[in-house]
C-alpha cells in the first residue's frame, strides 16, 4: 500500500513541477495523483488488475516525461 501511496505522491511532484511550465499538462498530472492512488487500492487485492494499473501507470509516466522534457 505504501508503494502507491509514494506513486501517487510522485505524481503530484511532478505535476506541480510540469505546472510551472505547462498549466494543462501540469493539470492533468496533479488530477491523476488521487486517481492513482484510489485505482491502486482497488487493484490491490486482485492481482490482474495490478499489472494493468502498473503499466498504466508507467505510460503516463513516461508520456508525463516526455512532455517535460519537450518543454524545457
Amino acid at each position: 500500500m505504501l508503494a502507491w501511496t509514494r506513486t501517487a505522491i510522485s505524481f503530484a511532484a511532478v505535476g506541480g513541477v510540469v505546472l510551472k511550465k505547462e498549466v494543462i499538462p501540469g493539470l492533468i498530472l496533479l488530477a491523476l495523483a488521487p486517481t492513482i492512488y484510489v485505482v491502486g487500492r482497488l487493484a490491490y487485492h486482485r492481482q490482474a488488475r495490478l499489472k494493468l494499473v502498473t503499466a498504466t501507470i508507467v505510460v503516463v509516466a513516461v508520456v508525463a516525461l516526455l512532455i517535460a522534457l519537450a518543454h524545457s
